[in-house]
């Protein structure tokens, strides 16, 4: 394999990859935001989670800000 074949390759696989990190951090951004809008679990709770169903909650808003 040529060199510029080797680099273009590698060009493109992070321009992918970038592509693909900034569709990840806008899904958890969005999924924060269900987490925490109004009418979500950790903000009023209207749909009645259980106090386990919250501290999951609680946990995945943790791990998506890590």
């Amino acid at each position: 394999m040529q060199i510029t074949e080797l680099v273009a390759r590698q060009a493109k696989q992070l321009e992918e990859l970038k592509d693909e990190n900034k569709e990840l951090k806008e899904r958890a951004r969005k999924a924060r935001l269900h987490i925490t809008c109004i009418g979500g679990p950790l903000n009023d709770n209207k749909l009645g989670y259980t106090r386990e169903q919250m501290g999951t909650f609680q946990r995945i808003l943790d791990a998506l800000e890590a």
